[in-house]
């Protein structure tokens, strides 16, 4: 029977600690033995050190690193996403609210140049005016006509396209108006200084903040690709306490005792000969990664404060 557990220290070092159970039986022990079984019993504790290759807690870490900061990549993702989508959508609402307000202006133009025309086709009847007036206005009434149909168009397509961000069907709720009762021009934002806003945007903006966050994986690969191109080397050490009876009892007793104390301590070194090739080559590659990526920050960072300065 064997039980043990390991685990690794935050500096590199693996421990492993082993418990061994055996119970012999055999011919020799059955013709020479005046008992049937002898129980062999241990406790084992091995630790080993790397001092070269895997040392550290930046090493060590480094996979829990990676999926942390993957995770908050993820997290920015999924805000960007979500600022898309109310940006989106408070696009739309102010594209039905121009539409609707450019529909009523065109329908309180028709309405007074309708009222005017009566006006104007009396006037014609009795010679105070040249019916050419008269047909320049009805020329004007079409044309206006023509616009109200036109901006009637413009506001039923601004509320298709929020229905279809609200997952309503259109076909199925054509009785349904959206009416868009918030003024744009009713509040106004205290106008601060470019500088500002940079910085507004650089600590909220999600897309500088996966930009940054990629920086920050790509060191920590780097890092790691680095202490890989090291020469192995490891202080192994272990320490054991053995027990070997006839009866199971005594053996589990005296494995907790240090009579039988056995230790030995070592180092193993391992160096590749020529050239680890494998490891070289993805350090190679994880430089070239972590300098795109500052690349791609710095000009992220540089094209926001052009679009905040134009």
């Amino acid at each position: 029977t064997d039980l043990g557990v390991y685990n690794y220290s935050t500096g590199g070092a693996q421990w492993n600690l082993k418990f061994i159970d055996n119970t012999r039986n055999s011919s020799t022990i059955e013709k020479y033995r005046d008992y049937k079984y002898e129980y062999d019993s241990s406790l084992k504790l091995s630790l080993e050190q790397p001092l070269l290759k895997g040392f550290g807690k930046a090493i060590t870490m480094a996979k829990i690193d990676l999926a942390k900061v993957q995770s908050e990549v993820d997290e920015n993702k999924f805000e960007q996403k979500l600022l898309q989508l109310v940006g989106a959508t408070i696009q739309l609402y102010w594209k039905l609210y121009g539409a609707q307000q450019i529909y009523k202006s065109w329908e309180n133009s028709l309405n007074i140049a309708e009222d005017s025309l009566k006006d104007i086709e009396i006037r014609a009847l009795g010679g105070k005016i040249a019916k050419t007036e008269f047909m320049e206005s009805q020329s004007s009434i079409y044309v206006r006509r023509g616009e109200l149909h036109n901006a009637k168009s413009k506001v039923v397509e601004a509320q298709n396209q929020l229905m279809t961000l609200l997952n309503i069907l259109v076909s199925d709720n054509k009785n349904i108006q959206l009416i868009a009762t918030d003024n744009p021009f009713g509040n106004y934002d205290r106008i601060l200084e470019s500088d500002e806003y940079i910085k507004m945007a650089l600590e909220k903006w999600p897309e500088y903040k996966i930009a940054k966050k990629t920086v920050e994986k790509e060191r920590i690969q780097v890092k790691y690709a680095q202490n890989q191109l090291l020469p192995q080397l490891n202080i192994i050490g272990t320490v054991s306490t053995n027990s070997l009876e006839t009866e199971y009892d005594k053996a589990l007793t005296k494995v907790m005792d240090d009579e039988f104390l056995s230790w030995s301590i070592g180092v193993k070194i391992s160096i590749p000969f020529p050239v680890n090739v494998q490891a070289k080559s993805g350090l190679l590659i994880a430089k070239m990664r972590a300098k795109q990526a500052e690349i791609e920050l710095d000009a992220l960072k540089k094209s926001l404060s052009n679009s905040i300065n134009s």
